[in-house]
Parts: C-alpha cells; structure tokens; sequence
C-alpha cells in the first residue's frame, strides 16, 4: 500500500546503506587497500535494486559508484593507464548512457537527470583536453578532441531541436575553458593573463546575450 515514489525513496536510501555497511565491516576498505573493491561490491548489491525501481535518483547515485569504480581502479590497478585515457573512457562511458536515456526515456526521464549527466561528460572532456594542452606526455589529446567536438556539434543540434539553452550554455562554457588553456599554454607569460581575462568575460556575456535572445525567439514560437 505503500506510493511508488515513497518505495524509491525507501530503495535509495537503502542503496546508500548498503554502502555505509560495507564501509564498516570491509576490511579491504577499512586497510586503505584496493578501494575499487569496496564500490564495484556496492555497485553490484545494488543493481538490481536500480532496475527495478527505475528511478533516477537511484540511476544517479548508480552512474557515480561506477564512474568511482572505474577511477579507482585505474588508480589501484591499471597503474599504467594515463589520466587521459581515462577521461575518455569515462566520457565515453557517460555520452553513451546519455544517448540511451534520451533515446530510450523520451518524456519519462526528468530533464534535470539529462542535464547531471551531460554537465558531467563535458566537464571529463574539458578537463581531459585541458590536461593534454598542459601535459605535452599525454598521447590522449587528438582522439579526445575529434570526440569531444563531434559530441558538442550533436549537442547543439539537439539543443536547437528541443531548445534547450542548457546544452547551448555548457558547451560554450566548455569551450571557453579549453581555448583559455590554449592561449595560455601558448604565450606562457604572465601579461597573458589580462587578454584572457578580458577573452573569458567577452565569452561569457556573449553567451548570457546569445541564450537570453533564444530564449525570447523560441517562447515567442511557441
């Protein structure tokens, strides 16, 4: 007799207990060794919990013990996996369940939940491009690059499909990031600093001005 969404919430946080319970009586964890272990196990106890329930909440907090999961291991165990693959495996990871929930949920996933997940992908590409720009070691850089643009072109297009300033936005914001890195990696000078200052807050007003003008185009369509 209980409300669906009371029964997800009760799920959720028996998920996050699940977790809590490991945490104290793991010893694996408790040693500071192998962590990975501590929430692939939790990852694994709780999946069939995040099926059945469909919620997402749940699908969030299920998203982050796998991208945890993932960074451990990398650290723990795949030792010699640069900092940069690992970014694109994990923006791979994230696109690609993005994709599945916009295709396969349509109107049954809030947007809010599409919108974590996609802040979350471009904030892993931006950082890994960011980190190959400064790291001259890292061999990611072109692969990571061609993708990330590729996904940004999508995003648009699908941004102006739904209008959606969101997406429009994030990959603005994205891509002031990554060209003040570029401009700074370039000069190396500390005069630097105030044309990027003056590049940062230009961008910045332009794409305030440029969502804000959407925004009254596509209400006054509707």
């Amino acid at each position: 007799g209980i409300k669906a969404t009371i029964r997800n919430i009760i799920l959720t946080g028996a998920s996050a207990l699940v977790g809590v319970l490991f945490a104290v009586f793991g010893q694996i964890y408790q040693t500071g060794a192998n962590a990975y272990d501590f929430f692939l196990v939790w990852t694994i106890f709780v999946s069939l919990w995040v099926c059945i329930s469909n919620f997402p909440p749940l699908w969030l907090l299920y998203l982050a013990l796998i991208n945890t999961t993932i960074v451990l291991y990398t650290q723990q165990v795949a030792v010699n996996w640069t900092e940069g693959w690992v970014c694109i495996l994990l923006f791979s990871i994230n696109s690609v369940i993005l994709i599945a929930a916009s295709i396969a949920g349509k109107d049954r996933i809030p947007q809010w939940f599409l919108n974590t997940i996609a802040l979350a992908s471009a904030s892993i590409a931006t950082y890994g491009i960011v980190l190959g720009i400064f790291d001259r070691h890292q061999t990611h850089l072109p692969l990571l690059l061609v993708s990330t643009a590729v996904a940004f072109a999508f995003v648009i297009w699908h941004a102006f499909k739904k209008q959606s300033t969101f997406y429009i936005a994030l990959v603005s914001f994205c891509t002031i990031i990554i060209v003040s890195a570029w401009i700074i990696d370039i000069t190396e000078q500390e005069m630097a600093f105030l044309p990027i200052s003056l590049f940062i807050i230009a961008g910045i007003s332009a794409t305030i001005k440029l969502v804000i003008d959407l925004q009254k185009k596509w209400r006054n369509e509707k």
